[in-house]
């Protein structure tokens, strides 16, 4: 019989092989994180939280239908505002997440700069590394205080792009004018955007009308 020394040693050899043997608990994707889930239908949605309100934003020819809510789980503490869109199928395949606005009188964006590190930093964790596209005109880097103007024209970017999981992620920054700007965040569930993009195109061909959904009196 072993003694308890060695029945302790081997207990702790047991748990320590047990946790390096488990996996790690994936970090949640942007639709987990808002209490969502690729593929769900309006229905759905509503039912999955009392607190959810909608403002229909009527159909788009290409997107399927969009929608404003209201009352998601929350997940980020700046959110200004998150829209969904519904394929023509009733399924959801994309969402869109806009921060609030940062103010910078200095125009050099920093903070707002910062934010978008810290939310790479998790997007990193949940999609890989992905990759970055930062330019800036070469004049603004002799005038820092220009920058958010530059980004408002365009003529400045600061994006990343992450595909994992048959998702691809975009996060951006855009300037509203010279002293604020705010983050972007799109996400798409590629296997859906197809069928969205398949049955847009059937119907800009005349080819399946009966799967058109019927536009509310507002939409017409």
């Amino acid at each position: 019989m072993w003694s308890l020394s060695k029945q302790i040693l081997v207990g702790w050899y047991c748990l320590a092989a047990a946790m390096l043997c488990t996996p790690a608990a994936a970090e949640p994707g942007i639709e987990e994180a808002l209490g969502l889930a690729w593929g769900m239908s309006l229905d759905e949605l509503l039912e999955s939280d009392a607190d959810i309100t909608l403002d229909d934003m009527c159909l788009d020819e290409n997107d399927g239908r969009g929608f404003l809510v209201h009352g998601l789980q929350a997940w980020l503490p700046d959110i200004a505002q998150v829209i969904v869109f519904l394929g023509f199928d009733d399924r959801l395949w994309r969402i869109s997440v806009q921060g609030q606005s940062i103010r910078d009188t200095s125009g050099e964006g920093s903070e707002l700069l910062a934010r978008y590190d810290e939310l790479r930093d998790f997007l990193v964790e949940r999609y890989g590394e992905g990759s970055a596209e930062h330019y800036r005109e070469p004049w603004v880097e002799e005038r820092p205080s220009e920058y958010l103007g530059s980004l408002q024209m365009g003529n400045s970017w600061h994006y990343s792009q992450f595909d994992a999981d048959a998702v691809s992620v975009q996060l951006g920054l855009r300037a509203g004018n010279v002293v604020s700007g705010y983050y972007q965040i799109y996400a798409k569930q590629l296997e859906l955007e197809a069928e969205t993009d398949a049955m847009a195109q059937a119907m800009r061909l005349g080819e399946a009308l009966e799967i058109m959904p019927e536009l509310p009196a507002e939409c017409e």
